[in-house]
């Protein structure tokens, strides 16, 4: 038979699995954003730098590409729009990664002030202190 008091139990009644909560553990849930933060950040450098590198890229190469293809020469407003729309397309993507990475972000940042509110505290301590009497 399983440990009742395992946090791994799925039979474990709500009370039961609330003893492993304490305000360490809610520092450590801060610990976890702040980190999550920073590689947030990072992400969002890497991101920008390889579209921004991706756009002069396929700016320089997406003409000899549309004069290669095997249909032959594109006409010049045929070319004009395939090129634009792939420019947008990576623009667009590229805004909506980097969007996608800031809301993260402030989801993160908003996690470690709610964490760090005194009732919130009071909370993970109180878990702790229900189960030690």
């Amino acid at each position: 038979m399983s440990d009742p008091t395992s946090p791994f139990n799925p039979y474990a009644s709500p009370a039961n699995s609330a003893q492993r909560v304490g305000p360490q553990r809610a520092g450590a849930l801060t610990a976890l954003c702040i980190l999550a933060i920073i590689l947030g950040v990072l992400g969002l450098f890497t991101v920008l730098m390889t579209g921004v590198s991706l756009v002069a890229v396929m700016q320089e190469y997406m003409p000899r590409l549309m004069n290669a293809s095997g249909q032959g020469r594109a006409a010049p407003s045929g070319q004009q729009f395939v090129e634009t729309m792939v420019t947008m397309s990576m623009y667009f993507s590229l805004a909506f990664m980097a969007i996608f990475i800031v809301l993260k972000l402030i989801f993160y940042a908003v996690t470690i002030v709610y964490l760090r509110r005194t009732t919130i505290r009071d909370l993970f301590a109180s878990s702790v202190n229900e189960w030690e009497t």
